[in-house]
């Protein structure tokens, strides 16, 4: 394998002695995505989920998203204020995020997901829905997440179900791929996560 300096120096790349890139290992992004969800969800109440998507809003600069936050005398303002076009309803629960009941896309009888939207879909239908994630994700602008397909809605689909919906393995390595794609950095922020691979030509995750 290349050595860091070696892939700078064939993609036409000059490495400063400071660089203001850091490279990280996949498992290390995936981590550290977590832990700035995490710690972002103890500070403001939200959800590590939502916190995925105000952090997304915010290009993974923890202290802004912060700031705004407190900044609004509320919630809904917060939302309002600073353009954020969806967020998932943490008042549902995931033992009661499934029941039975007619799959608005089949409209058969099945066991359906409750969404932050309320459209009601089955796991059939929603697997079908994964087998096209690829041009989904790329015209989503809710990025890291799939969006519900009733009908024109928009609303964001928690991670943790959109990864057992991806069993195939190309679907899933892509899904992450896209997940990690738009995360940049803030150098003078410790709270913002390191990475611009989509701007170095031939850069990858390792």
């Amino acid at each position: 394998m290349d050595t860091v300096e070696e892939m700078f120096k064939k993609s036409g790349l000059r490495m400063d002695i400071k660089p203001k890139y850091c490279l990280y290992t996949y498992d290390q992004i995936i981590n550290e995505v977590e832990k700035v969800s995490q710690d972002a969800s103890e500070i403001i109440k939200y959800s590590p989920d939502n916190c995925k998507i105000l952090l997304y809003h915010f290009k993974w600069n923890s202290t802004k998203l912060t700031e705004k936050f407190f900044d609004a005398s509320s919630a809904k303002e917060f939302i309002k204020k600073n353009g954020i076009k969806y967020i998932i309803d943490d008042s549902l629960k995931e033992e009661d995020a499934i029941i039975v009941e007619e799959c608005k896309i089949c409209k058969k009888m099945k066991d359906v997901a409750i969404l932050s939207c309320s459209h009601l879909v089955c796991f059939d239908c929603w697997k079908d829905i994964a087998r096209s994630a690829k041009e989904k994700l790329k015209d989503s602008d809710v990025l890291p997440y799939l969006t519900c397909d009733y009908e024109g809605c928009k609303a964001p689909i928690p991670e943790t179900f959109t990864l057992q919906l991806f069993r195939d393995p190309e679907t899933y390595h892509f899904y992450q791929h896209m997940r990690l794609k738009k995360l940049h950095v803030n150098v003078a922020s410790h709270s913002a996560l390191i990475v611009m691979i989509s701007h170095i030509p031939h850069f990858h995750v390792f």
